[in-house]
């Protein structure tokens, strides 16, 4: 059995872990992201990522999300409404 970097849900393919580019790190379920001087966080607010909401966020969230100096659990608690 091969060891993949996803898991199955459906018909819909979720990282394991996050994976990370200067601009944009990407977990389960959500993912930040940069594009120019904005940074975004997206995360799932449906059943089995049926709906996402998109939010912008601080320069610094960004930053800290991406060293793991916070959690996506900690980041969602900041900004959800």
């Amino acid at each position: 059995m091969k060891d993949n970097p996803y898991y199955e849900i459906g018909k819909i393919y979720y990282p394991k872990e996050k994976e990370e580019s200067d601009n944009e790190v990407i977990g389960a379920n959500w993912r930040v992201w940069f594009d120019g001087e904005k940074y975004f966080y997206e995360y799932d607010i449906g059943h089995f990522a049926s709906e996402f909401k998109v939010i912008q966020i601080s320069k610094e969230d960004f930053t800290k999300i991406k060293k793991s100096e916070i959690s996506e659990a900690d980041l969602r608690k900041m900004y959800e409404f």
